[in-house]
């Protein structure tokens, strides 16, 4: 399962809620620009933006770090957001750093050495 959320009042809210299913782009760290394209408000957002549709129908963009591609299985009210839950219909992925967005800032994330794990079993 997965699960994201979008602000009530967002101009694509009526048209998530609408559809049957969605895809989840997990983004390369090089792909910045679609981000910030994506958190941008646009009439369409999918305007002069490349992309295909997925195995399922749902946009997808070339070049993810991960895609899940899901059907709709819940719509839950939060506060001023819904929350969209998707049974999870198909994953690709592979190797690349991925595009982080932390406190408002996009960054990418740090290997810890391997000296650092901690023992966790019990002695």
């Amino acid at each position: 399962m997965v699960v994201w959320s979008l602000r009530k009042n967002s101009p694509s809210s009526a048209t998530f809620q609408r559809a049957t299913g969605f895809a989840v782009n997990i983004l390369c760290a090089d792909r910045r620009d679609l981000s910030h394209h994506f958190a941008t408000p646009h009439p369409d957002k999918f305007l002069g933006v490349e992309y295909d549709d997925g195995s399922f129908g749902f946009p997808v963009f070339s070049d993810n770090l991960a895609l899940f591609e899901c059907r709709k299985s819940q719509v839950v009210e939060g506060g001023d957001h819904l929350m969209f839950i998707g049974e999870v219909l198909r994953v690709t992925y592979r190797d690349d750093v991925p595009l982080i967005i932390s406190s408002g800032r996009y960054c990418t994330p740090l290997a810890i050495p391997s000296n650092a794990l901690v023992n966790t079993g019990a002695g």
